[in-house]
């Protein structure tokens, strides 16, 4: 795995952690350029996000927690290590990692859309649009979910921080086998005391762009076809991942 950037959520709060990802997982064969954002926890939370990065391309210029309901939702701000660094000129990407209250009803309903709603006002006040991605496990059900409807269909007012889905894939996405190919929970469909249950049946795990990269009219772009759930080949509906195919 050579990741340019890899986001994490549910890792401890505690950094010995945080510091395993990259001494036991990144940094291993030789390797020695993976670096890692600081962590937060105003929400003092038992699991937050984190944020990990090749320093050979990218440097992390700047952090910020954009809200802290529920979890904290961290926004990280880094450029590329362009050729041309040394005149001023690079590209800036902004990954924005959240994890969003968990479980179906409506009070959990609520959670995530004052998290979503929360993280687009934080935008519209103390950014300019441009190379935006957010990320993370969404715990939703459903595109028409609010919390969700906050990200790709803002209000008028705030179009210029409007997400997409690389994949355009909208609907109902609960136990639908329609959307096998872009389901990301459970891998498992037995619990053990930790990992969930229930084999393959939710999209949960999103990654949204910002019009910016879906247009590549910013200095970076969006790769057709290039956005997948890994290790979803869409032959495991409702199986555990390393289940045979059906």
């Amino acid at each position: 795995m050579n990741p340019d950037i890899f986001t994490v959520n549910e890792i401890s709060q505690y950094e010995f952690y945080h510091n395993r990802i990259l001494t036991e997982v990144l940094n291993v064969s030789g390797k020695d350029y993976y670096r890692k954002a600081a962590i937060t926890n105003i929400a003092d939370s038992y699991i937050i996000n984190g944020l990990f990065y090749d320093s050979r391309k990218l440097v992390l210029y700047s952090q910020a927690v954009m809200q802290s309901y529920v979890r904290d939702i961290n926004l990280y701000r880094l450029y590329f290590r362009s050729p041309s660094l040394a005149k001023g000129d690079t590209v800036f990407i902004n990954c924005i990692v959240a994890h969003l209250k968990a479980s179906s009803g409506s009070s959990n309903e609520e959670a995530r859309a004052v998290m979503t709603n929360s993280v687009m006002n934080w935008l519209k006040t103390n950014m300019m649009p441009g190379n935006f991605l957010i990320m993370g496990d969404f715990n939703v059900y459903t595109s028409s979910e609010q919390a969700y409807q906050n990200l790709v269909n803002p209000p008028a007012s705030n179009q210029g921080f409007r997400f997409y889905d690389p994949v355009d894939k909208p609907g109902d996405w609960n136990n639908n086998f329609s959307f096998a190919a872009w389901h990301t929970q459970s891998v498992s469909s037995s619990g053990n005391g930790c990992q969930a249950s229930g084999g393959m049946d939710d999209r949960f795990d999103f990654i949204l762009a910002s019009a910016g990269i879906m247009q590549g009219n910013k200095g970076a772009r969006y790769i057709p076809e290039s956005y997948k759930a890994l290790g979803q080949d869409g032959k495991h509906f409702n199986r555990s991942i390393n289940d045979s195919p059906q």
